[in-house]
Protein backbone atom coordinates (compact mmCIF):
# COMPACT_ATOMS: atom_id res chain seq x y z
CA UNK A 1 0.00 0.00 0.00
CA UNK A 2 2.91 2.03 0.97
CA UNK A 3 4.86 1.22 -2.57
CA UNK A 4 1.81 1.92 -4.03
CA UNK A 5 1.25 5.31 -2.77
CA UNK A 6 4.86 6.63 -3.24
CA UNK A 7 5.11 5.98 -6.90
CA UNK A 8 6.08 8.94 -9.45
CA UNK A 9 3.89 9.52 -12.14
CA UNK A 10 5.52 9.73 -15.78
CA UNK A 11 4.44 12.90 -17.13
CA UNK A 12 3.56 11.20 -20.63
CA UNK A 13 1.21 8.62 -19.05
CA UNK A 14 -0.69 11.64 -17.33
CA UNK A 15 -1.01 13.27 -21.04
CA UNK A 16 0.28 11.42 -23.58
CA UNK A 17 -0.05 14.11 -26.46
CA UNK A 18 1.13 16.98 -24.47
CA UNK A 19 4.46 16.51 -25.25
CA UNK A 20 4.41 15.90 -28.81
CA UNK A 21 2.03 19.13 -29.37
CA UNK A 22 4.97 21.02 -27.56
CA UNK A 23 7.95 19.69 -29.51
CA UNK A 24 5.32 20.19 -32.76
CA UNK A 25 4.65 23.83 -32.60
CA UNK A 26 5.76 25.79 -35.36
CA UNK A 27 8.19 28.59 -34.56
CA UNK A 28 7.04 31.76 -35.50
CA UNK A 29 9.14 33.26 -38.09
CA UNK A 30 8.65 36.02 -41.06
CA UNK A 31 7.15 35.07 -43.74
CA UNK A 32 8.37 36.97 -47.21
CA UNK A 33 4.66 36.08 -48.99
CA UNK A 34 3.10 38.48 -46.08
CA UNK A 35 5.85 41.15 -46.26
CA UNK A 36 5.33 41.81 -50.16
CA UNK A 37 1.38 41.77 -49.33
CA UNK A 38 1.59 44.17 -46.79
CA UNK A 39 4.13 46.11 -49.15
CA UNK A 40 1.60 46.23 -51.72
CA UNK A 41 -1.14 47.16 -50.50
CA UNK A 42 0.63 50.59 -48.40
CA UNK A 43 1.63 51.38 -52.49
CA UNK A 44 -1.59 51.05 -53.97
CA UNK A 45 -2.73 53.49 -51.28
CA UNK A 46 -0.12 55.77 -51.37
CA UNK A 47 -0.99 55.96 -55.15
CA UNK A 48 -4.77 56.50 -55.08
CA UNK A 49 -3.81 59.38 -52.97
CA UNK A 50 -1.48 60.68 -54.98
CA UNK A 51 -3.99 60.53 -57.99
CA UNK A 52 -6.69 62.31 -55.79
CA UNK A 53 -4.32 65.12 -55.16
CA UNK A 54 -3.53 65.52 -58.41
CA UNK A 55 -6.82 65.54 -59.58
CA UNK A 56 -7.63 68.67 -57.16
CA UNK A 57 -4.38 70.30 -58.04
CA UNK A 58 -5.88 70.11 -62.05
CA UNK A 59 -9.07 71.49 -61.00
CA UNK A 60 -7.80 74.15 -58.60
CA UNK A 61 -5.88 74.94 -61.61
CA UNK A 62 -8.63 75.35 -64.29
CA UNK A 63 -10.39 77.03 -62.03
CA UNK A 64 -8.15 79.58 -61.81
CA UNK A 65 -7.19 79.99 -65.00
CA UNK A 66 -11.28 80.63 -65.63
CA UNK A 67 -11.48 82.83 -63.06
CA UNK A 68 -8.25 84.96 -64.43
CA UNK A 69 -9.60 85.22 -67.97
CA UNK A 70 -13.80 86.12 -66.72
CA UNK A 71 -12.78 88.15 -63.69
CA UNK A 72 -11.39 90.73 -65.32
CA UNK A 73 -14.20 91.10 -68.56
CA UNK A 74 -16.76 91.33 -66.12
CA UNK A 75 -15.04 94.27 -63.99
CA UNK A 76 -14.32 95.86 -67.14
CA UNK A 77 -18.43 95.65 -68.28
CA UNK A 78 -19.07 97.19 -64.53
CA UNK A 79 -16.63 99.70 -64.77
CA UNK A 80 -17.92 100.75 -68.36
CA UNK A 81 -21.59 100.41 -67.30
CA UNK A 82 -20.45 102.37 -63.95
CA UNK A 83 -18.55 105.40 -66.26
CA UNK A 84 -20.98 105.92 -68.28
CA UNK A 85 -23.88 106.10 -65.41
CA UNK A 86 -21.09 108.64 -64.14
CA UNK A 87 -20.75 110.64 -67.23
CA UNK A 88 -24.41 111.67 -66.99
CA UNK A 89 -24.66 114.16 -64.10
CA UNK A 90 -28.03 114.59 -62.83
CA UNK A 91 -28.11 118.56 -62.33
CA UNK A 92 -29.59 121.50 -63.78
CA UNK A 93 -27.37 121.36 -66.77
CA UNK A 94 -29.39 118.25 -67.78
CA UNK A 95 -32.41 120.13 -68.12
CA UNK A 96 -30.76 122.47 -69.83
CA UNK A 97 -29.20 120.29 -72.50
CA UNK A 98 -33.25 118.93 -72.83
CA UNK A 99 -34.20 122.35 -73.99
CA UNK A 100 -31.62 122.68 -76.84
CA UNK A 101 -33.21 119.10 -77.85
CA UNK A 102 -36.82 120.55 -77.31
CA UNK A 103 -35.61 124.43 -78.96
CA UNK A 104 -33.98 122.28 -82.15
CA UNK A 105 -37.42 120.79 -82.78
CA UNK A 106 -39.50 123.42 -82.45
CA UNK A 107 -37.37 125.42 -84.32
CA UNK A 108 -37.15 122.70 -87.38
CA UNK A 109 -40.48 121.87 -87.16
CA UNK A 110 -41.96 124.91 -86.80
CA UNK A 111 -41.40 125.97 -90.39
CA UNK A 112 -43.90 125.91 -92.58
CA UNK A 113 -42.19 125.73 -95.88
CA UNK A 114 -40.96 122.43 -94.74
CA UNK A 115 -42.88 119.09 -95.37
CA UNK A 116 -42.11 118.44 -92.01
CA UNK A 117 -44.08 121.61 -90.29
CA UNK A 118 -45.88 120.40 -87.41
CA UNK A 119 -44.48 116.77 -87.75
CA UNK A 120 -44.32 116.34 -83.62
CA UNK A 121 -47.33 117.31 -83.08
CA UNK A 122 -49.20 115.66 -85.94
CA UNK A 123 -49.81 112.57 -83.51
CA UNK A 124 -50.45 111.77 -80.13
CA UNK A 125 -47.01 110.46 -79.58
CA UNK A 126 -43.96 110.31 -81.24
CA UNK A 127 -40.96 107.74 -79.87
CA UNK A 128 -37.42 108.26 -80.60
CA UNK A 129 -37.58 104.91 -81.63
CA UNK A 130 -39.57 104.63 -84.70
CA UNK A 131 -38.37 108.15 -85.62
CA UNK A 132 -39.18 108.78 -89.51
CA UNK A 133 -35.51 108.87 -90.09
CA UNK A 134 -35.61 111.87 -92.96
CA UNK A 135 -37.33 113.59 -90.30
CA UNK A 136 -34.60 112.97 -87.90
CA UNK A 137 -32.07 114.10 -90.64
CA UNK A 138 -33.70 117.23 -91.29
CA UNK A 139 -34.24 118.20 -87.80
CA UNK A 140 -30.16 117.36 -86.98
CA UNK A 141 -29.39 119.59 -90.18
CA UNK A 142 -32.00 122.49 -90.07
CA UNK A 143 -29.65 124.93 -87.97
CA UNK A 144 -26.56 124.72 -90.14
CA UNK A 145 -29.18 125.27 -93.56
CA UNK A 146 -28.60 129.13 -93.45
CA UNK A 147 -30.93 131.52 -96.45
CA UNK A 148 -28.30 132.17 -99.11
CA UNK A 149 -28.71 132.61 -102.73
CA UNK A 150 -25.32 131.11 -103.61
CA UNK A 151 -25.21 126.71 -103.02
CA UNK A 152 -23.62 126.32 -98.78
CA UNK A 153 -22.05 122.71 -97.24
CA UNK A 154 -22.06 121.15 -94.35
CA UNK A 155 -19.75 118.77 -93.48
CA UNK A 156 -21.29 115.06 -92.58
CA UNK A 157 -19.28 114.95 -89.03
CA UNK A 158 -21.11 118.05 -88.47
CA UNK A 159 -24.56 116.57 -89.02
CA UNK A 160 -24.03 113.54 -87.52
CA UNK A 161 -22.57 114.78 -84.59
CA UNK A 162 -25.89 116.42 -84.07
CA UNK A 163 -27.69 113.74 -84.78
CA UNK A 164 -25.92 111.42 -81.88
CA UNK A 165 -26.85 114.37 -79.70
CA UNK A 166 -30.37 114.45 -80.43
CA UNK A 167 -31.32 110.68 -80.87
CA UNK A 168 -28.87 108.84 -79.62
CA UNK A 169 -28.69 105.34 -80.31
CA UNK A 170 -32.73 105.62 -81.06
CA UNK A 171 -32.42 106.64 -84.68
CA UNK A 172 -29.84 104.48 -87.08
CA UNK A 173 -27.89 107.90 -88.96
CA UNK A 174 -27.43 107.42 -92.91
CA UNK A 175 -26.38 110.50 -94.91
CA UNK A 176 -28.53 110.85 -97.51
CA UNK A 177 -29.98 113.23 -99.67
CA UNK A 178 -32.98 115.12 -98.05
CA UNK A 179 -36.32 116.60 -99.75
CA UNK A 180 -37.87 118.02 -96.94
CA UNK A 181 -39.62 120.70 -99.16
CA UNK A 182 -39.42 123.19 -101.98
CA UNK A 183 -36.97 125.42 -100.08
CA UNK A 184 -34.98 122.65 -98.31
CA UNK A 185 -33.72 120.33 -101.83
CA UNK A 186 -30.46 118.89 -100.07
CA UNK A 187 -27.99 116.59 -101.73
CA UNK A 188 -25.09 114.12 -99.87
CA UNK A 189 -21.95 113.80 -101.57
CA UNK A 190 -20.42 110.63 -100.08
CA UNK A 191 -16.81 111.34 -102.55
CA UNK A 192 -16.49 115.06 -100.29
CA UNK A 193 -18.29 113.62 -97.27
CA UNK A 194 -20.49 116.76 -97.43
CA UNK A 195 -24.14 118.45 -97.94
CA UNK A 196 -24.86 120.89 -99.98
CA UNK A 197 -27.75 122.88 -100.45
CA UNK A 198 -29.50 126.22 -101.73
CA UNK A 199 -32.07 128.38 -99.40
CA UNK A 200 -33.66 130.84 -100.91
CA UNK A 201 -35.97 132.95 -97.91
CA UNK A 202 -39.03 135.04 -99.38
CA UNK A 203 -39.20 137.45 -96.26
CA UNK A 204 -42.68 136.60 -95.39
CA UNK A 205 -44.09 137.61 -91.53
CA UNK A 206 -47.49 136.51 -91.09
CA UNK A 207 -47.52 132.73 -91.82
CA UNK A 208 -48.82 129.61 -89.76
CA UNK A 209 -46.59 128.86 -86.46
CA UNK A 210 -46.88 127.34 -83.62
CA UNK A 211 -46.25 128.73 -80.05
CA UNK A 212 -44.97 126.90 -76.92
CA UNK A 213 -44.73 127.66 -73.21
CA UNK A 214 -43.24 125.95 -70.54
CA UNK A 215 -45.40 124.45 -68.24
CA UNK A 216 -43.65 122.53 -65.97
CA UNK A 217 -40.08 120.00 -65.56
CA UNK A 218 -38.76 117.13 -63.66
CA UNK A 219 -35.56 115.21 -63.38
CA UNK A 220 -34.88 111.49 -61.95
CA UNK A 221 -32.12 109.27 -62.35
CA UNK A 222 -33.33 107.51 -65.10
CA UNK A 223 -35.57 110.58 -66.65
CA UNK A 224 -36.24 114.06 -67.55
CA UNK A 225 -39.61 115.02 -68.43
CA UNK A 226 -40.85 118.67 -69.59
CA UNK A 227 -44.40 119.68 -70.00
CA UNK A 228 -45.40 122.26 -72.96
CA UNK A 229 -48.18 123.92 -73.73
CA UNK A 230 -48.98 124.06 -77.34
CA UNK A 231 -51.48 126.50 -79.89
CA UNK A 232 -51.19 126.58 -83.51
CA UNK A 233 -51.58 130.33 -85.02
CA UNK A 234 -52.79 131.45 -88.45
CA UNK A 235 -53.60 134.85 -89.62
CA UNK A 236 -56.32 136.67 -91.75
CA UNK A 237 -56.00 137.32 -95.25
CA UNK A 238 -55.72 141.47 -94.30
CA UNK A 239 -53.54 140.53 -91.09
CA UNK A 240 -55.30 142.09 -88.79
CA UNK A 241 -56.15 139.03 -86.81
CA UNK A 242 -54.57 135.84 -85.31
CA UNK A 243 -56.46 132.92 -84.74
CA UNK A 244 -55.32 130.30 -81.63
CA UNK A 245 -55.89 126.93 -82.32
CA UNK A 246 -54.69 123.52 -80.75
CA UNK A 247 -53.57 121.98 -83.58
CA UNK A 248 -53.31 122.21 -87.20
CA UNK A 249 -55.61 120.22 -87.75
CA UNK A 250 -57.87 122.89 -86.11
CA UNK A 251 -60.24 120.29 -84.08
CA UNK A 252 -60.57 122.98 -81.45
CA UNK A 253 -60.11 126.91 -81.22
CA UNK A 254 -58.91 128.57 -78.23
CA UNK A 255 -59.96 132.34 -79.21
CA UNK A 256 -58.48 135.07 -81.54
CA UNK A 257 -56.40 138.45 -80.75
CA UNK A 258 -56.21 141.44 -82.86
CA UNK A 259 -52.60 142.39 -85.01
CA UNK A 260 -51.66 145.15 -83.71
CA UNK A 261 -49.37 147.54 -85.95
CA UNK A 262 -48.27 144.40 -87.59
CA UNK A 263 -46.90 142.72 -85.12
CA UNK A 264 -47.21 139.27 -83.35
CA UNK A 265 -46.67 138.81 -79.66
CA UNK A 266 -46.10 135.11 -78.30
CA UNK A 267 -46.39 136.99 -74.61
CA UNK A 268 -50.26 138.09 -75.57
CA UNK A 269 -51.12 134.66 -76.25
CA UNK A 270 -49.68 133.11 -73.30
CA UNK A 271 -51.20 135.87 -71.11
CA UNK A 272 -54.83 135.10 -71.84
CA UNK A 273 -54.73 131.40 -73.60
CA UNK A 274 -52.22 129.01 -72.17
CA UNK A 275 -54.29 127.02 -69.82
CA UNK A 276 -56.65 126.21 -72.49
CA UNK A 277 -53.73 125.44 -75.55
CA UNK A 278 -52.86 121.72 -76.11
CA UNK A 279 -50.56 120.11 -73.38
CA UNK A 280 -47.62 117.70 -74.48
CA UNK A 281 -44.78 115.95 -72.56
CA UNK A 282 -41.69 115.80 -73.92
CA UNK A 283 -39.63 112.87 -72.17
CA UNK A 284 -35.25 112.28 -72.54
CA UNK A 285 -33.98 108.82 -71.27
CA UNK A 286 -29.91 108.68 -70.20
CA UNK A 287 -27.78 108.19 -72.70
CA UNK A 288 -24.09 107.31 -72.60
CA UNK A 289 -22.89 111.13 -71.88
CA UNK A 290 -25.85 112.76 -72.02
CA UNK A 291 -29.88 112.98 -71.95
CA UNK A 292 -31.36 111.86 -75.45
CA UNK A 293 -35.05 112.20 -76.97
CA UNK A 294 -37.25 109.37 -76.07
CA UNK A 295 -40.84 110.70 -77.01
CA UNK A 296 -43.49 113.40 -77.04
CA UNK A 297 -46.57 112.44 -75.99
CA UNK A 298 -49.94 114.64 -76.44
CA UNK A 299 -51.39 114.79 -72.63
CA UNK A 300 -54.38 117.37 -73.39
Amino acid sequence: MNNQNNQVLDPQLINPGSQNDFNNQTPMVNNPNNNRQIKQSGGNGFLKFLIIVLLICCLGLGGYIAYSKLAPLKEEKAQDAEEAIQQVKIDGNSILEAEDIIKTFETAFNDHYSKFFGFIYDKNEVKGKGFDKYAALYAAIYEYLEESTNVTYVANSTVKAKHKSLFGNSVMYNPSNLIAGDNFNVTYNANTNYYAYQRVGDGAYFYPTYVTFNESSSISKEKIEIVKRVGYVEFSADHTKMEIYKDKAKTAKVGELPVVEGAFSPDEIEAKFKSSLAQYKYSFIKGRDHFVFESITRTK
